[in-house]
């Protein structure tokens, strides 16, 4: 009984927990290279997702692939060494009212992650590359899983590199003009679509792409009726090389462990 009443406490944190901001703006990686010359002369994206004009075909001045695009996608994410942001994260269940949340994130190679949530109440997520813990302060419990289910979870964004591998060796990828809400000459959006849904456990996978910094702008992940859309904002992007450069922009190992405080009861659970 007194497991039930925490996950039920749980449930119901969670539900008020999640928030959006503004269109993001993005810092460059320092070791990939420029866009293609189609890229620079003009590309659509847009903030808002299961729109008329979000499924549109992109314009006929499109010369990019969408394989062109993931390629570069992925080898970007590869050569990461530290990303830090501002999120905001909606969560649209079927039927029923968005839930938000406002928090900032920092990630490390290796699936480390640590989301700090604001807003609507303090939470903390943190990844150590093997289990993910959420730390309810308010409930004085925690929750933990394993990391491999993220991809498919509400928590996709915590392992941006890995989940990206994962959807491009599972699905059709497509370019499609976005709208409104980002720059229409530098950002691209990347539909991909499961080839057998049932056991990729996702329907549908958008992601934001700038083509002059590779880096992902807002990300958006369907699944068992829910839509969870991810936006990023001030975002700090270094490389392999940079942060060999510079270990001032190297994040500290310690941000990515976590250990439940004394007198907090800790659960194993999926979480939402």
């Amino acid at each position: 009984m007194r497991r039930g009443l925490a996950l039920a406490g749980l449930l119901a944190l969670l539900r008020a927990a999640w928030a959006a901001q503004p269109a993001p703006q993005a810092t460059p990686l320092p070791a990939t290279a420029s866009p293609s010359p189609a890229a620079s002369a003009g590309l659509s994206g847009t903030a808002q997702a299961l729109s008329p004009a979000a499924e549109a075909e992109p314009p006929a001045r499109f010369k990019v692939t969408a394989q062109q695009v993931m390629a570069r996608l992925l080898k970007a994410q590869a050569s990461l060494a530290a990303f830090s942001c501002d999120v905001s994260r909606e969560e649209v269940p079927e039927g029923a009212a968005p839930r938000l949340s406002q928090g900032t994130l920092k990630v490390k190679p290796g699936g480390r992650a640590r989301f700090e949530i604001a807003k609507p109440s303090p939470q903390l997520l943190v990844s150590d590359g093997s289990t993910l813990w959420m730390a309810l302060p308010e409930a004085r419990q925690v929750f933990r899983q394993e990391t491999r289910s993220l991809r498919t979870s509400g928590q996709f964004f915590l392992d941006l590199t890995s989940s990206i591998r994962y959807y491009s060796k599972n699905s059709q990828a497509r370019l499609r003009s976005a709208g409104p809400g980002f720059d229409p000459r530098s950002t691209v959006a990347l539909e991909l679509t499961p080839k057998d849904p049932a056991t990729c456990g996702f329907d549908k996978v958008v992601v934001w792409v700038d083509l002059g910094r590779w880096v992902i702008l807002q990300g958006e992940l369907t699944g068992s009726g829910t839509l969870v859309r991810a936006k990023f904002s001030r975002i700090h992007a270094y490389s392999l090389a940079q942060v060999k450069a510079d270990p001032s922009k190297r994040l500290p190992d310690k941000l990515f462990h976590y250990q439940p405080p004394k007198g907090w009861e800790v659960f194993d659970s999926l979480l939402p």
